[in-house]
């Protein structure tokens, strides 16, 4: 296999194995979309992180957290945000660990993209918590933090 087949290789396995993470996590995902978004258009430099996901940045995810590639990458494919540099994780489970930074490009796609998960989010609530997941579905709120970020 070349250097150029595994690459590619690599990333199929990769874009298969995020694509099945976020396969029951699509509130999540919105929700940490919705918060990385308006963090970037509050900023004069439209930049934004995984960072601006979690309402309580101290609190490890409830759910594991196997949604947030899925939900950075999303808006990277529709064509909202490009990679702008890298910056550390200030979640202390990351331990400090890099992450990528990105620009929102397109404030009009970001726009409609706002507009497009906050219809998706009302016409799919929440299920109610059960015992076995009591905060999974509460992306951006971990045990103890405040509601999910807002636009």
């Amino acid at each position: 296999m070349t250097i150029c087949e595994a690459q590619s290789e690599g990333e199929r396995r990769k874009r298969e194995g995020m694509d099945l993470a976020a396969m029951h996590k699509q509130r999540a995902i919105r929700c940490g979309q919705l918060a990385m978004l308006a963090a970037g258009l509050s900023r004069q430099s439209r930049t934004c992180s995984a960072n601006d996901m979690p309402d309580d940045l101290g609190v490890k995810y409830a759910n594991g957290g196997k949604w947030v590639g899925s939900a950075v990458l999303g808006l990277s494919r529709c064509g909202i945000t490009e990679k702008a540099g890298h910056t550390e994780s200030l979640r202390p489970a990351r331990h400090c660990g890099d992450l990528k930074l990105w620009r929102i490009i397109d404030v009009a796609k970001a726009a409609a993209f706002i507009r497009q998960c906050r219809d998706w989010l009302a016409r799919n609530p929440p299920p109610e918590p059960s015992p076995e997941t009591p905060f999974d579905y509460e992306p951006n709120k971990t045990p103890g933090a405040g509601t999910p970020g807002t636009l």
